[in-house]
């Protein structure tokens, strides 16, 4: 039957052998299904009739541009034009939104002008294209091997049924040219019946037709016609090899969705399977293990794509592969049963087993042995596989049974999933890994390339078909799967809720501190919620395990919730009141029920994943968590104390996040704070290098009023250190009033006043900015320092002798400008340094040396010092230090007139301060630019920059000094000399007004 040549695609002409496609970007499937595959995602649901419909007929012709006027015509016959015109933009821009990635070069599919729409040279194949075009090439086998049924099933438009009547008509023909094939198996994709082995797969070629050949053949021969495989099969039409006989067990499950990520892991799992006799594959609940399986025995099921190496004996194929489903069963005689059932077995071929589960335990032992030799006898000589999923419920009733089992049978090979290893001899256990994270500042194309994210999107799909990752949404997309671990299952709930949350509102979901926000996202109902009640939420999954575990387990877990991060055993110990040696054996049992996630190299430290935190947290018992908190608060104090005065970023960081926890939590009762105070003054030494966030500030703060008066000494230190870090998070006020109070609770313990004197005096020497009317202060802070410097030296605190040097330093260099006296007691105090091992502290003292150097014309001494200051700050981890360098290096290289290379330092030291958030480095660091760019004719940058720092200082440390209206009134003049003096004070305005995130993008990009 031949259609309207006007409503029809143009037809290839015949030709003597087909011409191969190229590899196009989407494979496109018309025959028995509509649906597309570009080798990661395959679209097989979409918005509407007629995103369907265009996408066929550009693919049925994509050489010809496709006048609009006959598009809306053959989608909607008989709309008005204008209408249709509108129609055909919406359907058009939703068919790119699904096949081209937003922002990544080269995607474009379709090419669309005012007047045509058109395919993009080599992005869309067609398998009817390829059907029709090796019919007329006489290339008959390889034809009806591609025809998987007719033409786009379910659709009835005129032109789609015309189309379809002649792809038909062709088929038929080439029918009766193959009186080999009988008529109904070659018509019917299917008949081939559940136990039709799968023929050789091959990667010779990559044409379009053998790709779209290979996707119906598995189709076809794969009940259900399961969708996703990644490995393209050989034509229907090849014959079976003799070595490789079809397998008369059932039909292992299948899936309608494609498996990201597992292409080596399936690998490597195959090969373990065929070399060893008992593999398990362990992994938490939601890892992918039962899919991982199954991908295994269905790749085993047909001949390995590899050739065997030369001299290797080629690998022996199993006779028999059974999937086998233990979620219902508790003891080995009902797993033996189902091991029966799942291979088809005679009724009885396991004995009595079936009732032996509720015999005695003697009974049932013997019945498991009468069962196991049973089946022996029934599958005796015969290579068989057996997929046991979920066996971690009969682990320590059932492995003796399977052991049995493998003895009696030496060609039977077993590969197990589980949350537990069996522990049995000769077991080989493999890790089910999560998915690859992309980076957390992937770029679109890589994001697309990663696994975890294709799973998102490909998952997403199936929620809302015009979802698509693009330029928008990539970055949330990428946040949401680190949040998630990679781990599949999670991802696939996240995604079955993108229809109501976009990426971007999960990821801010899941940072809620509400409890239960992971679980409350990871679920899902409808008909796959029903499907398998584990497998509706993350909470499900979760529980399935929780019920495996005794009371001891489960108290460990709670234990662990509490620390936000990876813990070490000897914290977790201390937490549950138990020995070291006790908790390390249950945390050990715990990650072998892939509970637990262990890390830390050398050092192993153990964590939960947050689903599990989740849950686990929400079965604790509130008195108990309260003593465990308790319990972590005083182990954590020990820590502390125990690192000594120098505490180094390295040793710090692993317990980092749960010293801010629990800092956090100071104002939550009175012991909570004693202990936290505590803490934060054991760690004095770090806060210099790392300061704190402000809300865990205020949240001490809150604690610090329930001291009682009686602990006079941990109000005197608190206050102190306070005073310090609200002045560097840019709190002068709140810092002078920590400091009074501070000297106050000091009373007469003269360690304690000393250190007081000192800070106080700090707090008023850095907020100083070179104001004449202050002498009468100057000496008054001299005084301080003079007597907290007698008082350390006669009580023997090197420390605070160090810090007052370094203060007494200070104001002979902002108050006399005697840089040489300076120079000498910064000396004495690096050297005290030193003595007390503090070399980040020594260093400190080095640069402000090399100040002095700088004043006194020692230029080349101060950057060779700076120089090695900012190697040594590399070195240990120390920001604080880094700054202060850069800051240093800014202004030699400005007094030698280096206007390029200083705002270079300058820029990098806005940079650090930005990323540490380190508000007292940032006013410094945003004061220097100006200048420079002033010098470097970019006079609209410096001033409004300028006009933001000076108001940014004002505002947070204190009024400007001399010295600074000096620098300020030099920035106006070479400004004012470049754009004039009304635009100079405009954009100074301008500057004033911005905020700080603008300020800083300024500085960094101008």
């Amino acid at each position: 039957m031949n259609a309207n040549p006007q409503t029809s695609p143009a037809r290839p002409a015949a030709a003597a052998a087909p011409a191969p496609a190229g590899e196009a970007r989407w494979q496109v499937r018309l025959l028995g299904a509509v649906e597309v595959f570009d080798g990661v995602q395959r679209i097989d649901r979409f918005p509407s009739r007629a995103v369907a419909a265009l996408l066929a007929r550009v693919a049925l012709a994509p050489e010809r541009a496709h006048s609009r006027e006959e598009l809306v015509e053959l989608l909607w016959p008989g709309v008005a034009l204008k209408v249709g015109r509108n129609r055909l933009r919406q359907v058009l821009s939703t068919l790119k939104s699904l096949l081209e990635a937003a922002g990544v070069p080269g995607a474009a599919v379709l090419q669309a002008d005012r007047l045509s729409v058109r395919a993009v040279r080599g992005a869309l194949a067609c398998d009817a294209l390829d059907f029709e075009r090796l019919a007329r090439a006489g290339h008959a086998g390889e034809a009806l091997a591609l025809y998987g049924g007719e033409l786009m099933p379910g659709y009835y438009d005129e032109w789609i049924d015309a189309e379809r009547q002649r792809l038909a008509a062709l088929h038929e023909r080439l029918l009766e040219r193959q009186p080999s094939l009988p008529l109904a198996t070659a018509s019917r994709p299917d008949a081939a019946g559940p136990s039709a082995a799968r023929p050789p797969a091959t990667h010779s070629t990559h044409s379009t037709h053998s790709a779209l050949a290979a996707h119906a053949a598995h189709a076809a021969h794969v009940p259900g016609g399961r969708a996703g495989t990644d490995t393209p099969d050989a034509p229907l039409a090849a014959p079976l090899p003799a070595a490789w006989p079809a397998a008369p067990a059932p039909a292992l499950p299948t899936y309608l969705t494609r498996l990201f990520g597992a292409d080596m892991a399936a690998a490597r799992l195959r090969a373990l399977v065929l070399a060893r006799r008992l593999v398990t594959l362990l992994g938490p609940g939601g890892s992918g293990k039962t899919r991982l399986g199954v991908e295994v025995a269905q790749a085993l099921r047909q001949p390995p794509a590899w050739q065997a190496e030369a001299g290797a004996p080629a690998p022996v194929p199993f006779e028999r592969i059974a999937f086998v489903s233990l979620v219902a069963c508790e003891e080995a005689p009902q797993m033996l049963d189902a091991i029966a059932r799942a291979l088809a077995l005679p009724a009885g071929a396991a004995g009595d087993a079936a009732d032996a589960s509720a015999a005695t335990p003697g009974a049932a032992s013997v019945a498991a042995s009468s069962a196991a030799a049973t089946l022996a006898q029934a599958l005796a000589g015969q290579r068989v596989l057996l997929v046991l999923d979920n066996f971690e419920q009969l682990v320590g009733r059932a492995e003796g049974a399977l052991a049995e089992l493998l003895s009696l049978l030496p060609a039977l090979h077993v590969l197990v999933t589980s949350r537990r290893a069996l522990g049995l001899d000769g077991e080989q256990a493999v890790n089910a890994e999560p998915l690859a994270l992309p980076a957390a500042d992937a770029t679109l194309a890589a994001a697309a390339a990663n696994p975890a994210v294709a799973l998102f999107v490909d998952r997403a799909r199936a929620a809302r078909a015009d979802f698509h990752l693009s330029e928008r949404n990539h970055a949330a997309i990428v946040a949401l799967a680190r949040a998630l671990h990679g781990m599949p299952l999670a991802i696939e709930l996240a995604a079955s809720r993108v229809r109501s949350f976009p990426p971007a509102d999960m990821v801010a979901l899941l940072a809620q501190p509400e409890a239960g926000a992971h679980l409350a996202l990871l679920s899902r109902g409808g008909p796959r919620s029903g499907h398998d009640a584990r497998h509706a939420s993350m909470a499900q999954v979760i529980a399935w395990s929780w019920r495996l575990l005794d009371a001891p387990a489960q108290r460990l877990l709670g234990a662990l919730t509490l620390f936000p991060a990876d813990a070490p055993a000897a914290a977790v110990a201390a937490v549950v009141g138990d020995t070291l040696p006790a908790t390390a054996a249950r945390l050990d049992d715990l990650v072998a029920h892939s509970m637990v996630r262990i890390g830390g190299g050398d050092a192993p430290r153990f964590g939960l994943v947050e689903p599990v935190r989740e849950f686990a947290a929400a079965q604790r018992a509130p008195a108990d968590a309260d003593l465990m908190r308790g319990a972590l608060r005083r182990w954590l104090v020990g820590w502390a104390q125990g690192l000594g005065p120098v505490a180094s970023p390295s040793r710090v960081a692993p317990e980092l996040a749960t010293v801010h926890a629990v800092l956090a939590a100071a104002a939550s009762s009175p012991a909570a704070a004693t202990d936290a105070l505590q803490l934060l003054l054991a760690l004095r030494g770090y806060w210099d290098t790392d300061g704190l966030p402000g809300r865990i500030q205020a949240a001490l703060e809150e604690g610090l009023r329930t001291i009682t008066t009686e602990q006079h000494a941990l109000r005197a230190d608190a206050h102190e250190l306070f005073a310090y870090l609200r002045f560097e998070a840019g709190f002068g006020a709140q810092a002078l009033a920590h400091a009074d109070a501070a000297l106050a609770a000091a009373g007469n313990d003269p360690a304690r006043r000393a250190r007081a004197l000192v800070r106080r005096a700090w707090v008023q020497i850095a907020a100083y900015r070179g104001e004449h009317d202050a002498t009468p202060a100057h000496d008054r802070w001299q005084a301080w320092l003079e007597e907290a410097l007698a008082l350390a030296r006669g009580c023997g605190d090197r420390e605070v002798q160090a810090r007052a040097l370094h203060q007494l330093a200070m104001l002979q260099t902002q108050v006399r400008g005697d840089w040489r006296t300076a120079e000498t007691l910064l000396e004495e105090s690096q050297a005290l340094w030193l003595a007390l091992g503090d070399r980040r502290k020594a260093y400190a003292r080095l640069r402000n040396r090399a100040q002095c150097w700088l004043h006194t014309h020692r230029d080349a001494q101060a950057m060779a010092s700076y120089e090695e200051c900012e190697r040594a700050a590399l070195e240990d981890g120390d920001w604080v230090g880094r700054i202060d360098t850069l800051l240093s290096m800014t202004v030699l290289l400005s007094r030698q007139h280096r206007w390029t290379e200083a705002l270079d330092a300058s820029r990098r030291c806005v940079q650090l301060c930005w990323q540490r958030w380190h508000r007292h480095g940032l006013a410094y660091a945003l004061w220097n630019p100006p200048r420079l760019l002033a010098r470097l004719q970019r006079p609209e940058a410096a001033m409004r920059l300028m006009g933001f720092a000076a108001t940014f200082w004002t505002g947070r440390f204190g009024p400007l000094g001399k010295s600074d209206l000096v620098y300020l009134k030099r920035v106006r003049g070479l400004v004012r000399v470049q754009v004039g003096a009304a635009r100079a004070e405009a954009l100074f305005a301008e500057g004033a007004a911005m905020d700080v995130a603008a300020a800083v993008a300024l500085a960094l990009q101008a």
